[in-house]
This record gives structure tokens, sequence and C-alpha cells, in this order.
């Protein structure tokens, strides 16, 4: 495929990611963050609002804020801008590298956008548990986050 459908391609993924991350948050705010938890599925999926100012489960939240700007905003903008514009520049890669590669910094612009425009918090609002075993609270950016870790550990490489 030439370099520059890659490239619009890519875009247009990293796009789509961050604007489904950016609604889905714009509507659990509007519609769960005043209201008791909603449960589906008998407590499988529980929808629940709430601003995380620190990382994954609250990782980090309790730093000064001067460190959590460091390292949950400038420190992500670095490494979103870093990978954009090396990563597609490197050797050809398998499609589902840069489908990986879309999912990573789609979902770190997302958070980062919620940190820049929440006062340094992300909004998450989704639980999901099994019997006695439960995520914490996240949103759709750390699932795009996590699937594409997940693909880039395990999907096909070039060689």
């Amino acid at each position: 495929m030439p370099r520059f459908r890659r490239t619009m391609l890519l875009l247009l993924a990293i796009v789509a990611c961050v604007a489904c991350d950016q609604a889905t948050k714009t509507i659990a705010r509007a519609t769960i963050s005043a209201s008791q938890p909603v449960s589906l599925l008998h407590d499988t999926v529980v929808l629940t609002y709430t601003e995380n100012p620190g990382a994954f489960l609250s990782i980090g939240a309790r730093l000064p804020d001067r460190a959590r700007l460091l390292l949950f905003t400038a420190l992500p903008a670095l490494v979103i801008g870093a990978a954009l514009v090396l990563f597609p520049r490197s050797a050809p890669w398998h499609g589902a590298q840069y489908g990986a590669l879309a999912l990573l910094v789609g979902g770190g612009l997302g958070n980062l956008l919620d940190r820049l425009g929440n006062h340094g918090a992300v909004r998450d609002f989704l639980r999901i548990g099994v019997g006695p075993f439960a995520t914490g609270v996240f949103n759709l950016a750390d699932v795009a986050i996590v699937a594409g870790v997940i693909i880039w550990i395990v999907g096909p490489r070039r060689s």
C-alpha cells in the first residue's frame, strides 16, 4: 500500500478512536454523573461516572499536581508525538501493527484531551465484573490502549 494511503488510514483510525472515546465520555457525564450507578446484566456491566486524576486504577492520583502534570500529561504528549512522527517512517509494518498504533495513539489522545480539558483528570464510566472478579472503572480510551498493546504483542510482524 502506498505510504500516503497508509498514513491517511492511520490518521482516520486515530480520529475515529478519539471521536468515539470523547462522545461516550460526554454522554456518560451528561447521563450518569448525577445518578446512581446503572447495573446491567446482573452487575456484569456497571455504568458509574468518576473523574480520575491518576493513571490506571487511580495509580498516582495522590501525587502533587506538578508531578501528575508531568507524568500524565506532558510525558504522554511527548510519547504520542514521537509515535506519530517516528513509527510510520520506520520499516514497513504488518497491518496489525498499524492497527495497534492507531489504537494506542487514539486511546492516548482521548485521555490526553480529557486531562487538558478536565483539570488533569480523565472521565471513567465503565466497570465489568463476573462474580467476585471486577475491573476498576475505565473508559473507551483505556480499552483502545489495552487492545493496542495486546495486538502489538501477539499480532503478526513483517520480518
